[in-house]
């Protein structure tokens, strides 16, 4: 394809992840159906836009016909956390991208997956997906519902399986295992709230780095269309498994038992018995020398775990742990044999880097990359040091009063893709939202046929904290989110650096102009021909 030829280009560019918007299928509504506005949360840490859909055929793939929407800032659907109805007829339409409303049977249960998005707590990405069966009302209607990743568990076992765990857990119910364990205004969690906290995040880490891998592996996933989009799914069904028929699968009512060599092997059996009732061929194996460590990596993760929560923790000590366990995850995840995890794991449970963590502009992947083979864990005076080092400043800061000015910026240089971008950010005076218009150029490495020279996208800016912005990119029906976070700008040069999460991939990009404001003669661009004169050259 050539580079000035757009058809379809975009459309690629953003194909890392399913989009948002496309209208629901009516084939499936008969006179038995109604529509029903489906409200939730969605929680590890809080989600937000993570994409939510009904999936109507169970295949942890969302179809063009399936209902869909975004979370919120806050990670909600449907509902806002201050009661916003995201679904009533007057909400705009920058709130309806919020709203999931699916026409089905009363009574019958639905399964509410989720996939991606951002953790408003760390600002990364969130690897993988989640889910919640919910059961529609005879009226129609459905509760809010917490999406987990312990309701994730739930989804692969029976009712007789649920009620077991819950009594491995040592918790009131299963409705006790369904809450948000992050709400801490909540007082009916008591006690439960660190046993859940510590199986929800001994789960999804499991998931993550296990999942990972299998992706990387099995790089078929993401590229058929009829698989699903990565390898969660199965992780969680085999770690399910594992919870739901191992003997003493829990242990100190918060600690996972599971033999995670064997779930592994029983993940991949799954996963290869549905490529091939899909006619998808593979040759490809978990390398033994991966899955051990793996597993070695993994059992360090749920112990760490059941440490940090084996007492009672407030809602900042939470979150300064949530931000620990990402540097050490974050490095399995990158590379399962990185020589610094064990110096990860170790800090993760140091008393002086957790109080240090509990400043909440720490920057999660500046720590990870300074976390380094040999370093002394237990000096308290280094440690805090390092991560005052790797905070954000108040140079980082995102002006408050966005509307009117412009962002330009290129990849940093040595990017193997490299792109270059202008951001026009309109709305209100000193507005918390409004309207984008952005003009992208972007060169991949490995795939011409995302090529494009300049391209004009329109859409939507949110500030999810002084330092990130969340962007809404829409191109024709669809949707893209995608994140803008500052991490630092020069005074001297005026250089800003900052991390643009497109095609996939989490980014450093740099702008030499930083946040200007548009000049009297100036415009914004309003399509493809005007982007190309004004995107820059990249790196």
């Amino acid at each position: 394809m050539n580079k000035t030829d757009l058809s379809g280009v975009i459309t690629l560019l953003f194909c890392a992840l399913p989009f948002m918007g496309c209208s629901q299928s009516e084939q499936d509504k008969s006179t038995n159906m109604q529509s029903t506005a489906m409200s939730g949360v969605v929680v590890d840490g809080y989600l937000a836009r993570s994409i939510v859909y009904v999936d109507s055929n169970n295949n942890s793939k969302l179809e063009p016909w399936e209902a869909r929407a975004l979370t919120d800032n806050d990670g909600y659907f449907s509902t806002a956390k201050d009661g916003t109805n995201y679904c009533a007829a007057t909400a705009t339409e920058a709130q309806k991208v919020h709203c999931l409303n699916s026409f089905v049977n009363a009574g019958n249960k639905v399964i509410i997956r989720t996939h991606a998005g951002y953790d408003i707590d760390t600002s990364t990405a969130f690897v993988g997906g989640m889910s919640r069966q919910v059961t529609i009302a005879a009226d129609g209607s459905m509760s809010s519902a917490v999406i987990s990743p312990i309701t994730t568990l739930l989804s692969f076992m029976t009712e007789a399986q649920q009620n077991n765990f819950a009594t491995a857990l040592g918790v009131s119910g299963v409705d006790m295992l369904n809450k948000d364990f992050l709400n801490f205004s909540d007082t009916s969690l008591g006690t439960s709230r660190e046993k859940l906290l510590a199986v929800a995040w001994q789960s999804h880490r499991l998931v993550d780095i296990i999942s990972s891998q299998f992706n990387a592996q099995f790089t078929q996933f993401g590229d058929n269309e009829d698989l699903p989009q990565e390898t969660s799914r199965y992780a969680y069904d085999a770690l399910a498994s594992a919870l739901a028929t191992g003997q003493n699968s829990v242990t100190n009512n918060m600690t996972l038992n599971v033999d995670l060599q064997q779930m592994m092997v029983n993940m991949e059996q799954v996963l290869k018995q549905d490529m091939s009732d899909h006619d998808v061929s593979t040759t490809t194996s978990m390398p033994s020398t991966v899955a051990v460590a793996l597993a070695n990596h993994g059992n360090e993760v749920v112990n760490l775990i059941t440490g940090l929560f084996n007492q009672t923790t407030t809602e900042t000590q939470t979150h300064a742990r949530g931000r620990a366990l990402e540097v050490v995850v974050s490095k399995i995840r990158e590379n399962v044999n990185d020589t610094s995890i064990d110096e990860a794991v170790a800090l993760a449970g140091n008393t002086a880097f957790l109080s240090a963590m509990e400043n909440g502009f720490v920057d999660v992947e500046s720590v990870k990359d300074a976390v380094s083979n040999g370093m002394n864990t237990s000096d308290s005076a280094a440690i805090s040091t390092m991560v005052a080092n790797n905070t954000l400043s108040g140079l980082a800061l995102i002006p408050t009063n966005l509307s009117g000015k412009k962002l330009i910026g290129t990849n940093k240089a040595g990017s193997k893709d490299k792109g270059g971008a202008v951001f026009y950010f309109q709305g209100a005076s000193n507005a918390s939202s409004g309207d984008l218009v952005l003009c992208l150029r972007y060169d991949a490495a490995a795939n011409n046929e995302k090529d494009t020279l300049g391209a004009h996208l329109k859409g939507q800016w949110s500030r999810l904290n002084d330092y990130t912005l969340l962007l809404n990119i829409t191109v024709s029906t669809l949707t893209k989110s995608t994140l803008l976070k500052s991490k630092s700008f020069d005074a001297t040069t005026g250089n800003r650096t900052f991390v643009f999460d497109y095609e996939d991939k989490s980014g450093e990009w740099i702008s030499n102009s930083d946040f200007v404001s548009l000049s009297a003669s100036e415009t914004v661009p309003g399509n493809d021909a005007a982007c190309k004169d004004v995107v820059p050259e990249p790196l």
